[in-house]
């Protein structure tokens, strides 16, 4: 006999639980465009400076050579 086992109960049903799971996957869906305009905004307003360093080395790099000049 197990006494310490732990049950966990979910009281909602499947269609309550498919309900559940499609309304967060359309809200992130509708984030994830928002995010994507917000970054293409963000790049078009930066117009013709250099892009940012897609990595951790490049971007202590880019910091680094600014703080020399």
């Amino acid at each position: 006999m197990n006494r310490y086992a732990a049950t966990d109960h979910d009281n909602r049903n499947s269609d309550q639980m498919y309900d559940y799971l499609e309304a967060r996957i359309h809200a992130l869906k509708q984030r994830i465009s928002e995010l994507e305009l917000d970054n293409e905004a963000l790049r078009n307003a930066r117009g013709t400076m250099k892009p940012a360093p897609t990595s951790y080395t490049g971007a202590m790099a880019s910091h680094s050579s600014r703080l020399r000049h």
